[in-house]
């Protein structure tokens, strides 16, 4: 019978890592939490666990990171591993209150901001803020999205660029209320992000998208192909297959 300092010699000399923490914990369920994912939805049962366990430590020690990783998890887990409505919503409201006093307590860093804001942005769409107009929450996303460029554009692949970009393209233009969103400052926003990361897939489809929604097709195909091309990054499979799936349905519809 092997010993106990046998087994976990076998064990690090095959790659197996304990985690020694909580947040280590959370990393490990994190990084799997594509798991028995069809197309772009995943099972929910790792990155369940993830937040679970990124909540735990944040409650034993706060940092940053760890506030990072805690909606990074309500983010995946409501975009991608949850179908129900009323679900999602409840989730993405969780991940937005928890959200609010993290960009309060550290509120220099882009990656926290970033999460909080899409998870806000997400809650916003399922409760239908935009359409609604309350609360001035439009012009809350966009300062967002800009404090995000301002700390740091280079964060989450350009993400401050990117998602200020969407929020240009499909915050609706309502006179004397929001008159800010522009197809230029979109495009603007959608170059710079692909500037800085052209290999990122969501870079490239979701100009695409916006390309084809402005009626300007033929440029969007370049970006679309590049998509359908690409594999899927292992830390990012679901995220990845997201955009290849959605950018083949564009080139489909654009091809029609």
């Amino acid at each position: 019978m092997l010993s106990k300092i046998s087994i976990v010699a076998i064990c690090l000399f095959s790659g197996i890592i304990f985690p020694n923490n909580l947040f280590d914990e959370g990393i490990a369920h994190y990084k799997i939490r594509h798991e028995e994912h069809v197309g772009y939805i995943a099972k929910s049962k790792q990155i369940s666990l993830a937040l679970e366990k990124f909540l735990a430590a944040y409650a034993e020690n706060p940092t940053a990171k760890t506030a990072e990783y805690v909606l990074r998890s309500y983010y995946f887990k409501g975009n991608f591993s949850m179908t129900d409505e009323k679900k999602q919503i409840k989730l993405f409201e969780e991940g937005k209150n928890f959200g609010l006093k993290a960009i309060e307590k550290f509120p220099n860093s882009a990656e926290v901001l970033y999460y909080h804001a899409i998870t806000y942005g997400k809650w916003g769409e399922e409760i239908g803020l935009w359409t609604g107009m309350k609360d001035n929450a439009a012009d809350k996303l966009k300062s967002y999205f800009e404090k995000v460029i301002e700390l740091n554009p280079l964060a989450i692949d350009a993400g401050g660029h990117r998602i200020l970009a969407l929020v240009h393209h499909q915050i609706p233009y309502v006179p004397f209320i929001i008159s800010w969103p522009s197809a230029t400052a979109a495009d603007l926003n959608f170059k710079k992000a692909l500037e800085y990361f052209p290999e990122n897939p969501s870079n490239n489809f979701m100009y695409a998208d916006f390309l084809e929604n402005e009626g300007r097709d033929q440029e969007a195909l370049p970006f679309l192909k590049k998509v359908i091309a690409m594999e899927p990054r292992s830390t990012f499979v679901v995220e990845d297959t997201w955009a290849k799936i959605k950018s083949q349905e564009l080139l489909d519809k654009i091809n029609d």
